[in-house]
């Protein structure tokens, strides 16, 4: 009976000891793949981020082009009204020494 218990509690040992083995195996091999799971996760985002930062500067080039299409057109509106209020003001000054003639 005695010799049975001490059989017993070596293969309990023994069982104890390769699941434990066992274990660690399936720890490390989880950690292995969650590792490269993490790294090909993290390479992906890498490349959507450099993909977004090249799509942003083309955007954001495109937009100082339109911006300064539009500061162009701007200037070149401003100069056509400053030209015609003059023109207008000069019109007027005339008819105003016209009328003051005829008044005279």
């Amino acid at each position: 009976m005695r010799s049975q218990l001490v059989e017993a509690r070596f293969k309990a040992a023994a069982s104890e000891g390769k699941l434990r083995a066992q274990l660690a195996e399936a720890e490390e091999t989880a950690l292995a793949s969650a590792t490269e799971r993490d790294a090909a996760m993290e390479a992906k985002l890498r490349t959507q981020l450099a993909e977004v930062r090249k799509r942003s500067a083309a955007d954001l080039a495109e937009l100082r082009d339109q911006l300064t299409d539009a500061e162009e057109k701007a200037v070149t509106a401003e100069a056509a009204l400053r030209a015609e209020l003059t023109e207008a003001k000069s019109k007027t000054v005339t008819a105003e020494s016209s009328l003051r003639a005829e008044l005279v």
